[in-house]
């Protein structure tokens, strides 16, 4: 594919380049300002013809991994792959149509190019891994973990019953749901515009030992039917019906009207922010309603472990990040939906063990009440000025009406279309599997108890020789900051565990055991209560 010359000729030359009036109109600034100059230039390097070599470099290198991969072994990473490159030879075609008056060279790079090249990383990752794990040299370990959890996520997406027109099917002609699971920093799931039918999940390295952590896979899983289990207008409408459900679930919250006096008025606004507090959680509510079903009563063990590592002091039980419920919640939002199993399975097998002499569900809520300190409830969510406590009570209404809300095509239920974990009975390998998650489970450690993070850091750490030169240069930062003695020792390992020279940061600004965040010399203060920086030189 060549670029028309008529479309290139003037990009090819740097001074008509950065004389274009158009490029200039771009940025607002006049062609004799330096940063006009600058940015006109790094735009003409940006050139129809530097896209093309990116996308087609690319394209070489899934060559590579087609030729190399055993497609016996690892049909799912070949499908991908070869989705992946037809997409980019039509986009390549998109690009040559795509006149210069309608986008700029940069809009290109910094929208469709970013989005694949993020896309071309994680084939990247994934096809790596595969192809280490073919190697002679080496035992087969990484190809026994990533055949094991690809198989455990098999069996999650067979669960899903979604037939017809709307419903978006991961299959391939030999009927077998294709799925692609690598090793990386988080679990997490890709949402691809060329392949959106097969699964793309992650599991972090911190669990590449631990399959028995394996079961957030199955969260995965539910932000995958959330997304991509329907075509484009059919999940536009189910998604703004799944906020509708949110605030028809909570609905007794809105204060009966006694006229619009000022205390009415402020009833009402902290019940909508309550509600609006839930509308923003749905997404991820749904994936751990789906992991739930997906995975059982293990799901729910994960899902405590993964919540207890986010509480340092009780006040971590409040934190929101937006997107997730808190972690005081989320086990909650699990357990419910395992009541709710427990309620709807034809099978004796799953409901005596949920609730009968083995009592799973009685086990699990007492292991998570141990590990919240007594006033863990009590913690006030910031946005909806709600105590956590009160915020639980919302849990079952809200889950129930996903689970039976008639929301998906043809009238169909979640619980329609999700033949849960156990609904049919269980297997010996899950019974063992569920035994194994929750007998003799370690209580985990609670939040009052553990040692304020300040206590460990006041001395100075023993520096590795590797480490002396950047521990030495942090040192010379640290003598211009005019801290308080006492902030020495938690700010000398805030920078050295930074391990960056860059003045860009990014931290959570809620974090609480220590409030005060000192990055190579660009000083500045949280506060507590707002997040909002309140100091900075």
């Amino acid at each position: 594919m060549t670029i028309k010359q008529s479309r290139s000729s003037s990009q090819d030359d740097p001074k008509a380049a950065s004389q274009n009036p158009q490029d200039l109109k771009t940025y607002d600034l006049p062609p004799t300002d330096p940063f006009a100059r600058r940015r006109s230039i790094t735009q003409e390097q940006e050139t129809p013809l530097s896209h093309l070599r990116k996308l087609a470099a690319m394209r070489i290198f899934v060559e590579r991994w087609q030729k190399a991969l055993d497609p016996s072994q690892w049909p799912e990473m070949i499908a991908l792959l070869d989705k992946f490159s037809v997409f980019v030879r039509d986009y390549i075609k998109l690009l040559d149509q795509i006149p210069p008056s309608v986008a700029s060279p940069r809009l290109i790079a910094t929208t469709g190019l970013d989005q694949l090249y993020h896309e071309w990383s994680i084939l990247s990752r994934a096809s790596e891994q595969r192809l280490d794990a073919g190697n002679p040299k080496t035992d087969d370990a990484l190809g026994k973990k990533l055949g094991t959890a690809q198989d455990r996520l098999t069996r999650y997406f067979d669960r899903w019953q979604g037939k017809g027109k709307s419903y978006l099917v991961p299959t391939v002609s030999d009927n077998h749901r294709r799925v692609v699971i690598y090793f990386d920093k988080v679990y997490a799931i890709s949402r691809s515009v060329y392949a959106p039918e097969i699964p793309v999940i992650s599991i972090p390295l911190t669990d590449y030992e631990s399959d028995d952590r394996w079961q957030a896979m199955a969260h995965e899983a539910g932000h995958h039917f959330y997304w991509n289990a329907l075509d484009l207008d059919a999940t536009d409408r189910v998604h703004e019906d799944m906020r509708g459900l949110m605030a028809k679930a909570l609905t007794h919250l809105i204060p009966k009207q006694e006229g619009f006096t000022g205390d009415y008025i402020r009833a009402l606004e902290r019940s909508l922010r309550r509600i609006m507090t839930w509308e923003r959680w749905t997404e991820e509510v749904f994936a751990d309603i789906a992991g739930t079903l997906l995975a059982g009563p293990t799901y729910v063990v994960s899902a405590q472990d993964l919540a207890s590592e986010q509480v340092a002091v009780p006040a971590d039980f409040a934190l929101d990040d937006g997107e997730h419920p808190t972690a005081y919640l989320r086990p909650l939002i699990c357990m419910e939906t395992l009541r709710w199993m427990a309620q709807q399975t034809a099978s004796s097998a799953l409901g005596d063990l949920l609730t009968g002499p083995a009592n799973i569900i009685g086990r699990l809520e007492a292991r998570w009440a141990a590990f919240c300190s007594s006033d863990a409830g009590q913690q006030t969510h910031r946005f909806s000025e709600t105590a956590l406590s009160d915020l639980a009570t919302d849990i079952g209404p809200v889950v129930r009406q996903l689970l039976e809300a008639r929301i998906w095509p043809q009238r169909k239920r979640l619980m329609d279309l999700v033949d849960f974990f156990g609904r049919q009975g269980l297997s010996d390998e899950e019974r063992a599997a569920i035994e194994a998650a929750t007998s003799g489970q370690l209580p985990l450690t609670a939040a009052s108890s553990k040692i304020p993070f300040e206590d460990f850091i006041q001395k100075e750490p023993e520096i590795p020789e590797s480490l002396q030169g950047l521990w030495d240069y942090l040192q010379r930062k640290l003598e211009t900051a005019h801290l308080e003695e006492q902030q020495l020792p938690v700010t000398s390992w805030h920078l050295l565990l930074a391990l960056g020279l860059s003045e860009d940061h990014h931290h959570d600004i809620g974090h609480t055991y220590w409030d005060r965040h000192w990055f190579l010399g660009r000083l500045h203060k949280h506060d507590f209560q707002t997040g909002q920086i309140i100091y900075s030189e």
